[in-house]
């Protein structure tokens, strides 16, 4: 991870509400403020790189194929507006929503795998979140499946 290389494994972290480097702030799991009231302002993480004026929010959503469609488009939807706060804020040139949709079987939907392509950081991220999907997954399936008559 490119905020801290010495993170212990993804089932033991607890991160801190704001982590920071020369060039990038990571903000997890807390309320982003801004000038104006915006009422969806606590996304899963925002990734701000100052280096390159850029910002990333996303919000983790763990569901079932058909759920998919209706998922991805809410969590863009919902938090356009703190986007645009931030945008302002932090004078920054871009401030994309990606949903990180992972459905229950590991699989990421293509918007956010065409945005993490060459995205070093953020590729960790992925890798960790299908692990913390899958082995659940797979241990629902071999519980299920061990009680079978």
């Amino acid at each position: 991870m490119l905020l801290d290389r010495n993170t212990p494994p993804y089932c033991r972290y607890k991160s801190e509400p704001m982590l920071e480097s020369a060039n990038m702030i990571l903000y997890w799991d807390r309320p982003t403020e801004s000038d104006e009231t915006v009422f969806f302002n606590r996304t899963d993480t925002v990734f701000i790189d100052r280096e390159n004026t850029t910002a990333l929010v996303t919000d983790i959503a763990v569901l079932l194929t058909h759920n998919r469609p209706n998922t991805e488009a809410e969590k863009i939807t919902k938090y356009e507006n703190l986007a645009l706060q931030i945008k302002n804020n932090w004078k920054l040139n871009n401030v994309p929503v990606y949903p990180f949709v992972i459905l229950a079987e590991g699989v990421v939907i293509e918007s956010f795998l065409k945005y993490v392509k060459n995205k070093g950081s953020i590729q960790n991220l992925l890798r960790v979140g299908r692990k913390a999907v899958q082995l659940p997954t797979c241990h629902t399936v071999r519980k299920f499946l061990g009680h079978a008559p």
